[in-house]
């Protein structure tokens, strides 16, 4: 791979980085817990040393980077730390869903709870109706109860 496409390659890395961190973002806010966040942060590790590795390779002149693309090519130097960060998001992102599908659980719970409480209440006001009209109750006749 010759110094051209090792910039792009470089340059392909750092949008798909960038594009990840939004979602990131977003993630970690909606689910702020520890585990979280202590993925979010190996994730923020993994992408410092990738920056810190492209940031070496970029200070190097064209020498430099003629010998490494035959030494260690794209793949071999930067590849591993791109598998890393994907490894991670892809965590942030599976946690996210599990937190997703718990919220969504407990919802269904307070809705079955909510039914049932208005099954209840309804129960309720069909039994004192019909205690109002045993009682000969005078609304019976003007269907207000």
């Amino acid at each position: 791979m010759n110094h051209e496409e090792t910039i792009a390659e470089l340059a392909k890395a750092l949008a798909h980085i960038s594009d990840a961190l939004p979602r990131v973002e977003i993630q970690l806010n909606l689910y702020h817990t520890d585990e979280m966040q202590a993925l979010v942060l190996e994730l923020y590790h993994v992408i410092i040393r990738f920056y810190s590795r492209a940031i070496s390779w970029y200070r190097k002149g064209k020498i430099s980077h003629f010998f490494e693309a035959v030494i260690r090519p794209f793949p071999l130097h930067f590849k591993e730390l791109l598998n890393e960060v994907n490894d991670s998001s892809r965590k942030i992102e599976k946690l996210a869903a599990v937190m997703a599908q718990l919220e969504l659980r407990k919802m269904h719970e307070v809705t079955q709870q909510t039914s049932q409480g208005q099954t209840d209440i309804m129960a309720m006001l069909t039994q004192l109706r019909k205690l109002m009209i045993g009682k000969g109750n005078p609304c019976q006749e003007r269907a207000l109860c």
